[in-house]
């Protein structure tokens, strides 16, 4: 059997008593508020590992977002600050994303984030990163 305990605050007796008399329909409605960030919880989100020719490591993620529309993500760690990376970031085969980064401390990676509409059927998404100075190369791929 639970046993539950009454806290009592000097003083307060009697709007304590008040909030616990309307307490049914006054915290019906502060739920409800809170229940739509609970909704996030049935989107998807898919994260793949991606590949480098050198020591550093990718990785790609596509969730869905609000109002029809996906979140990319993709981040590289190469574990050395100031380096500076071209990327390409192309969904079904046209580019959303071309860019220059430069990772940054204290991880010594960068992120390149979009968020595009989401269109009817599968995605597809490839993103490409070269070090500029080295020539290493990282590549990631999903399907959402």
């Amino acid at each position: 059997m639970k046993r539950s305990r009454v806290l009592t605050i000097p003083g307060s007796g009697i709007a304590v008593g008040a909030l616990l008399a309307a307490g049914g329909t006054a915290f019906a409605s502060s739920g409800s508020s809170n229940d739509r960030s609970d909704d996030r919880s049935d989107r998807r989100e898919i994260r793949k590992a991606g590949t480098c020719t050198g020591n550093s490591t990718a990785k790609i993620k596509v969730k869905d977002e609000d109002r029809n529309r996906l979140e990319m993500e993709f981040e590289v760690d190469q574990n050395r600050n100031g380096q500076r990376w071209g990327v390409v970031v192309k969904r079904n085969g046209r580019s959303i994303l071309r860019r220059a980064y430069r990772t940054k401390a204290p991880s010594g990676s960068f992120e390149a984030r979009r968020i595009i509409r989401n269109a009817r059927g599968k995605d597809r998404f490839v993103a490409i990163a070269r070090n500029r100075r080295t020539g290493e190369r990282c590549t990631a791929r999903v399907s959402f």
